[in-house]
């Protein structure tokens, strides 16, 4: 009998330890600023080449350029410390990554609260500590679109056209072979490279960085951003309100314009137009190809450019407050032999055959024309 009672005592303390146990990691809570995370995986194979749509509104989105004819995501979800341990990893739970396929368009999307009520939806959308990286390999053919908010976005390996539309993050680009890649992103850092594609980046205040690319159209636009461009190959269209345009080894017809920023081009092949505000332009042209007119005009900024002797190429170059110096002595004062001594303030004349014809012209800054040795 006593063995009996002993034995009831014993499974109800057990009982009672494995409840407290059971309680106490349901109450555990994750440490402030910790994360917990886990993976999941999923494959679709591809039935048509269509159209990739990938959205992910809480994390990072990285694709890679896949040679089967599937689509597979490694998605890392994460969820910051504040939560209970049960609470937590049922938001992460009810994270998920989903593939939606039509003829036309193929839309992967990471979502979040899946099964949740309407009361729990509106709670977790109040909880921006979860999200979802996204590692994406699919086939590199197919138009590719991604909507996202903040996280840093990432293309390797791919053949098809990109657009890109994201909020605040760093978008890179690199080894792209395609007709066009089209990003807009309103406070982006941009990094591309090994381009060969035409190119239209529409940006804010983050700095551009473009590194041998190659296409029909390259367009790059900031609000305050610094551009710095090197080895591109193409007609190019360069635009900022402040920001810093900078560059090497340029090659085809270039526009600038800049209200507030500065510009400075090294090792250029081709021709340029340029219109701005109070920035510094220094040009360093080694080897004019223009085969038409065109125009630096300054509103208050000094234009420095640099030629070589064996170039092409009639120049005009008048300051209309400021003064006008050059190196080449056939580069004269037309005014001078009528008027006589005025003050440097005009230039004309050719330099080679003057086969196309460049305008040079600032209303209060100073226009100087060196010679590259």
């Amino acid at each position: 009998m006593n063995q009996i009672r002993w034995l009831r005592i014993l499974v109800i303390s057990i009982s009672y330890g494995f409840f407290f146990i059971y309680s106490e990691a349901a109450l555990a809570r994750i440490s402030e600023g910790m994360t917990l995370e886990d993976q999941i995986e999923r494959f679709w194979p591809v039935r048509s080449a269509a159209t990739l749509r990938i959205l992910n509104s809480r994390g990072s989105i990285h694709v890679k350029g896949y040679p089967l004819d599937q689509i597979r995501v490694e998605a890392t979800r994460k969820i910051r410390g504040g939560g209970s341990l049960f609470e937590s990893q049922a938001l992460l739970n009810a994270t998920t990554v989903e593939l939606k396929q039509g003829d036309e368009l193929l839309e992967l999307s990471a979502r979040y609260g899946v099964g949740f009520d309407i009361g729990e939806k509106v709670q977790e959308q109040f909880s921006p500590e979860i999200s979802t990286d996204l590692v994406v390999r699919a086939p590199s053919n197919l138009r590719l679109e991604i909507l996202g908010r903040d996280g840093e976005v990432s293309i390797s390996g791919w053949n098809g056209d990109i657009d890109i539309r994201v909020g605040a993050a760093a978008v890179r680009l690199q080894f792209i072979k395609s007709d066009l890649a089209k990003i807009i992103c309103t406070d982006c850092v941009m990094y591309l490279k090994d381009i060969t594609s035409s190119i239209n980046l529409s940006g804010g205040s983050g700095t551009l960085q473009l590194d041998r690319i190659e296409g029909e159209s390259i367009r790059a636009s900031t609000t305050s951003g610094n551009i710095f461009i090197n080895s591109i190959k193409g007609n190019q269209t360069y635009l900022t309100q402040s920001g810093a345009i900078q560059g090497n080894s340029t090659t085809g017809e270039i526009q600038i314009q800049s209200v507030n920023g500065s510009a400075t081009l090294k090792g250029l092949s081709g021709s340029v137009n340029g219109v701005f505000g109070v920035g510094t332009v220094d040009l360093e042209i080694k080897q004019w190809r223009g085969s038409q007119s065109h125009y630096l005009e300054s509103e208050s900024g000094d234009i420095n450019i640099k030629l070589k002797k064996q170039s092409s190429i009639e120049l005009e170059a008048i300051s209309v407050s400021g003064k006008v110096r050059s190196d080449f002595e056939y580069l004269i004062d037309p005014w001078a032999e009528e008027y006589g001594p005025v003050p440097d303030q005009r230039r004309t004349g050719k330099l080679g055959f003057g086969r196309s014809f460049l305008r040079i012209q600032s209303k209060k800054g100073n226009i100087e024309i060196g010679q590259m040795r």
